[in-house]
């Protein structure tokens, strides 16, 4: 049955006991709303979930060697260099162990 068929079938159901209080064409204006509702489509019918691939950091290890470990050795150079450039400085501050000692000893 085509949408029009339909919005007829609906208006002639609900015509007879509203035709009191509203005017044809709002019945048929509400026959159609309600046909639209009806006509619900599923967005995820449509939509495709993707997953990007899951960083070494987040792999279990047996997963992350897998292949010997050559994955993980090829970004060392890149991660190395990130963890020690000038800009993040890790490792590289200097602790004046005498404050800690004395803020402990407080």
């Amino acid at each position: 049955m085509n949408r029009p068929k339909k919005v007829r079938a609906i208006f002639n159901e609900i015509q007879p006991s509203l035709k009191d209080d509203f005017t044809s064409e709002e019945i048929l204006k509400f026959a159609a709303d309600f046909l639209k509702t009806t006509e619900y489509e599923d967005p995820g019918a449509r939509i495709r979930l993707v997953s990007s691939r899951t960083g070494f950091d987040e792999l279990d290890v047996d997963k992350a060697i897998a292949d010997g470990g050559w994955k993980v050795m090829a970004r060392e150079k890149q991660m190395m260099n990130d963890i020690y450039s000038e800009e993040h400085s890790f490792g590289t501050q200097e602790i004046n162990f005498n404050e800690i000692g004395l803020d402990i000893a407080a």
